[in-house]
């Protein structure tokens, strides 16, 4: 089995009859911070390919939580929790190849909820 290369990488992996028998497909993963201008992180979390993948977490600039996001290929897809910037619960519901399904629940600040919604 022969190997074809593009600047000195992988791309397909060929029989002897030149089929592609499997395409290699190059996977870079990143750690991602970003910050807000006053230097408090904005955003924490993983990418690949440009993508982003794993737990994310979204800070206000006060530096306090505002969310969690699971993503998958670049798509929320999960569980998710949005918190006030007081650190009180906002919402809580869960995404689907970044869509929101099933029950949402919405709280105020003082943790008091205010409606609950399905997707």
């Amino acid at each position: 089995m022969a190997t074809k290369k593009a600047n000195g990488k992988d791309i397909t992996k060929m029989d002897n009859y030149g089929k592609v028998v499997l395409m290699l497909e190059e996977k870079v993963m990143v750690k991602k911070k970003s910050y807000y201008d006053n230097g408090k992180l904005n955003s924490i979390g993983k990418l690949q390919n440009d993508k982003r993948i794993g737990l994310w977490k979204f800070y206000y600039k006060s530096g306090e939580l505002k969310n969690t996001v699971e993503y998958v290929d670049g798509k929320s897809f999960g569980e998710v929790k949005w918190y006030h910037e007081n650190g009180v619960l906002h919402s809580f519901g869960r995404f689907e190849h970044g869509k929101q399904i099933g029950q949402w629940i919405y709280y105020d600040e003082k943790g008091n909820l205010i409606e609950t919604k399905i997707y």
